[in-house]
């Protein structure tokens, strides 16, 4: 048997599917019959239509619910016709019915998938996305006129990843998402970056170097214990 080069290897692994020889590699995209599941285990959890939870859902998001830092108690009231009470519906109740279609409590990715439905319904309702304030505040601060009706709809933490955004909503509002989003994480980035690098060195000289008493000896051996240790050990003796 011949020894494989490496241009076989590689042809041999390009028969092989991500998908297949590593599930969940890839970002799956949420599919319209995950839409409908989510949509119906909402609906049927609390007694309500589909077109109720597709509401209470739109409210949510658009309040900002998908956002990791929402808090679960985050809810909306839904009056329906046969209820002399309106229907209390939390982000972790669309949580649970997330996860009984996906396995897990992404919301974000649901959110994202129906970004438009959730927009044109907002714009029809002249409801305002999560960063509508934010985004109002920045148009002004530009010298700009605030935003419309329309751009306040779209002016949501799920839709900055629309490609078609600057159709659907305006050039403007597609600018103002991601300038918004550069601002609130790409600083956030370059500081984990520079932590990580900064973690690659060696302990002894992220906790500074040793005093110039140490003797030379002491300076090469093993970083020291934390402060806490040695308080401690020098009250032992």
């Amino acid at each position: 048997m011949t020894t494989p080069n490496y241009s076989n290897i590689v042809e041999n692994a390009n028969k092989l599917p991500v998908a297949q020889i590593s599930p969940g590699t890839k970002k799956e995209l949420i599919s319209e019959d995950q839409i409908v599941a989510f949509i119906r285990n909402l609906a049927n959890t609390h007694g309500i239509s589909d077109a109720e939870a597709f509401v209470a859902i739109s409210l949510l998001f658009l309040k900002g619910a998908c956002n990791s830092s929402a808090p679960r108690q985050m809810s909306v009231d839904i009056i329906v016709s046969d209820s002399p009470n309106p229907i209390n519906i939390t982000k972790y109740d669309i949580e649970y019915s997330c996860h009984q279609v996906t396995g897990n409590t992404y919301l974000r990715r649901f959110a994202e998938a129906m970004s438009k439905e959730i927009s044109l319904y907002a714009q029809k309702e002249k409801l305002t996305g999560d960063l509508a304030i934010r985004l109002n505040n920045l148009a002004i601060s530009k010298g700009g006129a605030p935003l419309s009706s329309v751009e306040l709809a779209w002016a949501s933490s799920f839709c900055q990843n629309r490609v078609d955004l600057s159709q659907l909503a305006g050039e403007r509002i597609a600018t103002l998402l991601a300038e918004d989003f550069q601002k609130r994480f790409g600083n956030k980035k370059a500081k984990k970056e520079s932590k990580a690098k900064e973690n690659l060195a060696p302990r002894q000289w992220r906790q500074g170097k040793p005093k110039a008493s140490e003797s030379t000896e002491k300076s090469k051996q093993a970083p020291t214990a934390p402060a806490a240790s040695a308080k401690k050990t020098k009250k032992g003796k």
